[in-house]
């Protein structure tokens, strides 16, 4: 998960680790958060906050069981 107005760690860093996992094979999931900064999940629109936890606590059920 990834705010697209990260500028602590841009998009195209996000893009780019995800790809490189994609052509290895593995699952994974690129999700953007528009007008979204670095720390958006505890400082940001409270909407974005709750569907990034919402994500996070649904990987850890489907990788937990």
């Amino acid at each position: 998960m990834h705010g697209e107005a990260d500028y602590r760690v841009p998009i195209e860093q996000g893009e780019q680790i995800f790809v490189t996992l994609k052509r290895f094979g593995k699952e994974i999931e690129l999700v953007r958060f528009p007008d979204s900064a670095h720390g958006f999940a505890w400082l940001g629109h409270p909407e974005l906050r709750v569907e990034y936890l919402t994500r996070v606590l649904g990987w850890f059920e489907k990788h937990l069981e």
